[in-house]
């Protein structure tokens, strides 16, 4: 959801504040001016960024009898004074987005250690006939040929099984 500020940065507490209290119904032309949703919100937020979002309206200083200590607000939200005062300084920092939101990481924890070659390669050995005595190919035969052919340093056979379920699903698609 894009809030615009609608000529003041408190535009998404005064919403809140305003429909929470029953003075501004959520579909009036004010609110719509200003981008925030017609139908209201239909509980899709999750729990985090709503306790956030509570810290946020409690900490306003336009709200009716000013803006509240960070103990009191912890108390009311139910929430540590710490995540109070992170996201106030988050608030301050990034805006309401920064505040609320949660970050995307930009790449995986860990990169994939196998990779398309590899994975090209162990498919070709498990296409290929099964070693002498075996009537098919384990994932843990698999796995032991991928190493003494030096496709790759180490891998487990559950890794084998997942190249291979991938392979399974995009040719049967």
């Amino acid at each position: 959801m894009e809030i615009r500020s609608c000529g003041s940065e408190l535009a998404f507490s005064t919403y809140f504040s305003r429909v929470r209290r029953g003075i501004t119904p959520p579909d009036s032309p004010s609110n719509r001016a200003c981008g925030f949703p017609a139908h209201g919100f239909q509980g899709k937020s999750s729990a985090r960024a709503i306790r956030r979002a509570q810290v946020l309206l409690a900490a306003d200083e336009n709200r009716p009898g000013g803006s509240l200590k960070e103990l009191e607000i912890a108390d009311r939200v139910q929430v540590h004074v710490n995540t109070v005062y992170s996201v106030r300084k988050a608030y301050a920092a990034h805006g309401w987005e920064g505040a609320i939101g949660r970050n995307k990481r930009a790449t995986p924890p860990i990169a994939p250690k196998i990779i398309g070659e590899v994975e090209a390669k162990i498919i070709a050995l498990s296409c290929s006939a099964p070693p002498n005595g075996r009537s098919r190919w384990t994932l843990e035969l698999l796995a032991e040929r991928a190493v003494e052919l030096k496709y790759i340093d180490s891998i487990s056979h559950e890794s084998v099984r997942q190249v291979l379920k991938k392979r399974t699903q995009t040719s049967s698609s």
